[in-house]
């Protein structure tokens, strides 16, 4: 039986695009969303209970989570570090080196 081992940076290329598409589908229904609400959006902001308060904070929560430190949103994180792919030489194994680009606090 045949294995195929791919490398971090066939890996790491292969999911742009799948990033991408989600991440423009999820703008679309937002946008909707909105485009929906216009005419009401003070009414649904004044009828918000207790309940769909702490859902809209975990929401937020985990929306935020996304943007900083999953997997899924790696691909835009990376428009602001340099990223470089180092092969070690023992074992074989590729890593995927970040260092940040923009000066600033860490």
């Amino acid at each position: 039986m045949k294995t195929t081992h791919y490398s971090a940076r066939r890996a790491y290329y292969s999911e742009h695009g799948w990033n991408i598409v989600f991440s423009v589908l999820f703008l679309l229904l937002s946008i909707i969303f909105v485009l929906l609400l216009k005419g009401s959006l003070l009414q649904v902001l004044a009828g918000i209970t207790l309940f769909y308060f702490i859902i809209i904070f975990l929401a937020t929560f985990r929306m935020t989570r996304l943007l900083i430190s999953d997997h899924i949103t790696q691909c835009a994180r990376d428009l602001f570090v340099r990223v470089s792919f180092e092969k070690d030489e023992a074992s074989g194994a590729e890593f995927i080196s970040r260092t940040k680009v923009m000066y600033g606090p860490a």
